[in-house]
């Protein structure tokens, strides 16, 4: 108990925490640097040792954490092989058509080959001034917005007026930047007026780089066709990914 006292006594005073900003840290198990590792492979097993389940060694913990998949070896050299063949012929500059898809299971075994075919398309029906419009577009499509570096607020309208969908969802790799059910708060209102790319390095706590000329956002709106009876994924429109050009 008088343990338990000295350890609460030395806990800083609540009000002392105010101004504390706290950045998530993105997990990286291959940097021995920050540590990583070490902690989750700490406090893993002191719950071990609390509840009596077997403890895992650095290694493992690695292993699990970081979700590491074995490959064997001669699949991957077979996979690297069919993307040389395929680079060899970008060299030569061939035609379409001498392009092949490849496909391989060493378990069956299964190897084949196919002429190339074109990515599948996702179409979006555009809305207000654009209503009778649609947007196609493929997995290696983007959107490019060149606006400079412009408010959030701003980026809303152009898209609202491009497009004719107001924004749902912005974000900015895993952080969300802005969502619509939340423009009414305070903090929303005062972040609309911030700069996009400002807002973005702030809330992810990544700076950029020094040579970065745009960053990549998701967008995402109200599916117009959905009802009651639509799965949350069916209400919602993923654009793809937008390049903004902030310079």
């Amino acid at each position: 108990m008088k343990k338990i006292e000295k350890l609460t006594a030395s806990l800083p005073n609540p009000s002392s925490l105010k101004e504390l900003k706290i950045i998530a840290a993105k997990f990286e198990k291959d940097d021995p640097t920050n540590f990583h590792i070490d902690f989750i492979t700490a406090c893993s097993n002191l719950r071990a040792m609390n509840y009596r389940i077997k403890m895992e060694s650095k290694h493992q913990t690695k292993f699990i954490a970081g979700k590491i998949i074995p490959a064997i070896a001669t699949t991957t050299a077979m996979v690297t092989g069919m993307v040389c063949m395929e680079w060899y012929k970008i060299l030569q500059k061939l035609p379409i058509e001498k392009y092949r898809n490849s496909f391989c299971n060493l378990a069956l075994p299964l190897f084949t080959e196919s002429e190339p075919f074109a990515p599948m398309k996702t179409e979006i029906k555009l809305a207000g001034d654009k209503k009778g419009e649609t947007l196609k577009f493929s997995s290696w499509d983007t959107i490019d917005v060149k606006l400079g570096n412009v408010t959030v607020k701003d980026f809303l309208k152009y898209w609202y007026k491009t497009y004719g969908h107001k924004v749902k969802n912005l974000g900015y790799g895993s952080t969300n930047l802005y969502m619509a059910l939340q423009k009414s708060l305070k903090t929303v209102r005062e972040m609309l007026k911030k700069p996009l790319v400002e807002v973005a390095t702030s809330r992810s706590g990544e700076p950029l780089p020094k040579d970065a000329d745009f960053i990549k956002l998701q967008v995402s709106v109200d599916n117009p066709d959905a009802d009651e009876n639509s799965s949350n994924a069916e209400k919602t429109l993923d654009f793809p990914p937008v390049r903004f050009f902030f310079k």
